[in-house]
């Protein structure tokens, strides 16, 4: 039915640009419909993936309608729609980009109707399909539609929030990210301040998918420099850590792959590594981050593998990672199996570890990779004499993927080398613990390795003598067979019949190609293992030297034809640029080839109209046409190559100049402060030896003053004590005229009420002598920190003086305290003498009486 609904709209299309009236406009737009019905909603899109010739030929009619501006809306809007659904399958983005160009025909048309007005429906799904399409895809710049797309961004986030801010955003940390070229270009355009500031608004926004792609943005090395070393600051970094593991937690998935990305960014910065490991609360958000494993979402799945696999580049990180996955009682409950596994983020890791290449290829190779990371860190930590290594549920599943039979024509075939590989390095590492070697040399069986080991060595490249490039099957297949060799070589003392296969690959001649291609490559991992194999091989009997010195010699002289092939030859004609009208970028002059192109022409039509191609001019014309496109294509390739190579040099280039510029103002500028800060430092140490000097000064006065007020003090405790005495006379008198007073009521009475205002004041002498005391006290802690402060040259001179007046203050409140007391004193003694003849009238009474 699929099948049947993509020829229809093929055909549709056909009639559509053959003669475009309301009835076929309206067929083709019936049959997008029943396209985008059966495109949406996460349904499977294998049948749309450039393969064949049927998917090809349809997603060039699709990308054709968008070249033709002058469609109707409602005709681009739906053909938009399609689009999008089918951008979501990553092999047909791939394609849409490589082959078709699809971001500049999406930014034609967002160019088209958002100059126009002419339809903001439009414009959004121009802007969202964009935003799928640009997500990890590097776009050479500068071009023109770049610039466009630039400057419409920047002006609709400076606007009030729409439905058009966060496909925007996403938009441009898509750019951003994947352009050194474009950040600059934003730099160029004097408007970071705007756009910071913008930015930093979208901070504390209730929608974490805006938070996500803001702090993504602010990562940016043009927006770190500029703002983000504020936001990820020290005082910063607990808030910012907060807020990314919040989004990351408990965002969607576009929101996952913004902070993912950021996180990527920002820990390539040294002090933000140090701020994470330091961070509190990192062991919690890490293991809350490590459960999102459970979900079913490959693709989220995908992107905290990603997350774990940056914090595992990290020592320290890739330990507590180590710790939440492993260091587990239920994790090593030798009971728990994948079959019976409770929601542990390590079963979930090794459920996702063997998942098939076609279905999940990114999450299975990156969990096999964090299996690898966590293996290797527990045995050089070595922790695996306290926790064990879960063998018995790692292991069987390595075997098993090392038994996954390979196809030679599968599409593929390159991902199912690759994880073999991966596999094979887990078990490597493995391999490095004595206990672990001994477990993997019982669980691997020969004939799966030999089977491996006659694959690659029968359909691989390198035997035939070509040069694979690195994307290719053939490339990863020889890090492949240098791998599991090595690791055959780790267990030859653990499996029998080990060395008899080791000998017997290293003897083959097809083996030969191998050892010359690794020899001649520039990878530094395969250059050692290919000299420990190739000192294993010297020592056989039957081992072809010669055949490999003429397989290397071989290698070494095609690598001068193709350096010849790559440089420019001035009697050459310059290749013409691409036209914009066409999905394709093709390349060469089109002048002086009309008589060559009618020719083929004519060949091309008789193979539509089934003729037979007898005569052999044709068929030598065929050949030499087929040979000539071969090597045109090789050549584009090649050019292609050199072209990327050589931009990347110049960006790399202008970052380091720029980079160096920068450093250079910055320590110009830090030069200017360093000496104006000389200047005040030294103006500053001339005002602190003046305050000195006078400091000293009134510190002997103040010590001359406060030698003065001591003596008054011991003074005044000396009347204190005297006082005390007299007081204590008193109460004995009082106790003895107590049987007096029984008798003498009414006399009695008044005395009383003196007595006990008597008392009141004592009391209050009492409390003011402690209070006096306390008060000495504080002049004396006081005073000990006024020498202390003296002995401070860093102290200002207003500080002092303020002390000083407030020991003034205090000693004038404290003379004013014992004037008053003397005064009681005065008037206590008064009252005592009034007493005193009290007591001698009622003694003169008494004795009359008797």
């Amino acid at each position: 039915m699929e099948t049947t609904a993509i020829k229809s709209v093929i055909e549709a299309c056909n009639e559509y640009k053959n003669k475009s009236n309301e009835n076929n406009l309206l067929q083709l737009q019936a049959q997008l419909d029943v396209l985008i019905s059966m495109t949406s909603g996460g349904k499977s899109l294998k049948l749309f993936k450039a393969q064949k010739l049927l998917p090809t030929t349809f997603l060039t009619c699709v990308v054709e309608l968008l070249y033709d501006l002058n469609s109707p809306m409602e005709l681009i809007s739906k053909t938009l729609s399609v689009l999008f659904n089918l951008v979501s399958d990553s092999e047909i983005c791939k394609t849409l980009q490589s082959e078709f160009d699809i971001t500049a025909s999406l930014v034609s048309v967002l160019k088209h109707y958002y100059r126009g007005g002419l339809s903001d429906k439009v414009v959004l799904q121009c802007v969202q399909t964009l935003q799928i399409v640009t997500y990890q895809y590097k776009i050479d710049f500068p071009n023109s539609f770049i610039v466009d797309i630039v400057e419409f961004l920047v002006t609709n986030i400076q606007e009030e929030e729409s439905k058009m801010t966060l496909p925007c955003l996403s938009l441009i940390a898509n750019l951003c990210r994947n352009s050194i070229a474009i950040q600059t270009h934003l730099k160029v355009m004097n408007k970071l301040m705007v756009i910071a500031k913008t930015l930093l608004n979208y901070i504390g926004h209730p929608n974490l998918t805006i938070v996500a792609l803001t702090l993504s943005i602010l990562a940016t090395p043009v927006f770190y420099k500029f703002i983000g070393e504020k936001l990820f600051s020290k005082g910063n970094n607990k808030e910012t850590f907060r807020l990314v593991f919040n989004v990351l937690i408990h965002g969607d998935l576009a929101t996952k792959r913004y902070v993912v990305d950021m996180f990527v960014d920002v820990l390539k910065d040294e002090n933000i590594q140090q701020e994470l490991i330091t961070y509190d609360k990192f062991g919690k958000c890490l293991g809350e981050t490590l459960m999102l494993l459970n979900c079913t979402d490959s693709q989220i799945t995908e992107k905290v593998l990603e997350l774990v696999l940056v914090f595992c580049g990290l020592p320290y990180l890739r330990n507590h990672v180590c710790k939440i996955l492993m260091f587990n009682q239920i994790v090593q409950n030798q009971g728990c199996t994948l079959k019976n596994a409770p929601e542990q983020p390590f079963f979930k890791l090794v459920q996702w570890a063997c998942q098939p290449i076609s279905t999940n290829s990114q999450v299975s190779l990156k969990a096999v990779d964090v299996l690898r990371e966590m293996n290797e860190e527990m045995i050089d930590s070595g922790s695996t004499v306290e926790v064990s290594l879960r063998f018995d549920v790692t292991l069987p599943i390595a075997t098993e993927l090392l038994t996954c039979q390979a196809v030679a024509d599968s599409p593929t075939l390159n991902l199912h080398c690759l994880k073999m590989k991966k596999v094979v390095d887990f078990l490597r590492t493995l391999c490095t613990d004595e206990f672990a070697r001994k477990h993997v040399a019982q669980s691997l069986d020969l004939q799966v390795i030999s089977g491996i080991l006659e694959f690659q060595l029968h359909h691989n490249k390198v035997t035939k003598g070509q040069r694979p490039k690195q994307s290719d099957w053939s490339d990863t297949g020889v890090d492949l067979v240098f791998h599991t060799l090595d690791l055959m070589y780790h267990l030859r003392n653990g499996i029998q019949a080990i060395n008899q296969l080791i000998a017997k690959v290293l003897q083959n001649a097809l083996f030969m190609p191998f050892l010359a291609y690794t020899l001649t490559s520039a990878t530094r991992e395969r250059i050692h293992i290919c000299l420990e194999l190739l000192s294993i091989s010297i020592s056989l009997t039957d081992f072809p030297i010669t055949l490999l010195g003429e397989n290397i010699t071989a290698i070494n002289s095609l690598k001068p034809t193709e350096l010849d092939g790559l440089r420019y030859r001035p009697c050459d004609k310059p290749l013409s640029p691409p036209p914009t009208h066409s999905i394709y970028h093709g390349s060469g002059d089109q002048q002086g080839r009309q008589p060559c192109q009618s020719q083929v022409d004519s060949l091309i039509e008789k193979m539509k109209t089934s003729m037979d191609l007898k005569d052999t001019r044709a068929s030598d014309m065929m050949a030499i046409y087929e040979h000539k496109v071969v090597s045109l294509q090789t050549q584009k390739r090649d050019l292609q190559d050199l072209l990327e190579a050589k931009e990347l040099a110049l960006t790399q280039a202008d970052r380091l100049l720029t980079r160096y510029k920068s450093r250079n103002a910055q320590s110009e500028a830090e030069a200017h402060d360093i000496r104006l800060l000389l200047q005040q430092s030294e103006n500053r140490i001339e005002n602190y030896l003046d305050e000195k000097k006078q400091s000293m000064q009134e510190k002997k006065q103040l010590e001359e003053k406060y030698s003065e007020k001591q003596t008054r003090l011991q003074e005044m405790e000396a009347r204190l004590q005297s006082v005390g005495n007299e007081l204590n006379t008193e109460r004995d008198e009082h106790s003895n005229l107590r049987d007096v007073h029984e008798i003498l009521k009414k006399h009695a009475d008044g005395l009383q009420g003196q007595l006990e205002n008597a008392k009141l004041c004592i009391k209050e002498l009492e409390d003011d002598y402690s209070s006096l005391e306390k008060e000495k006290d504080d002049q004396e802690m006081a005073i000990d920190q006024l020498c202390q402060e003296i002995s401070k040259s860093t102290k200002s001179n207003k500080d002092f003086k303020q002390q000083v007046t407030a020991l003034e203050s205090k000693i004038k409140t404290l003379k004013k305290v014992i004037a008053e007391k003397e005064a009681d004193v005065v008037n206590l003694t008064t009252e005592l003498q009034k007493h005193d003849e009290i007591q001698n009238m009622i003694h003169k009474l008494t004795g009359a009486k008797k």
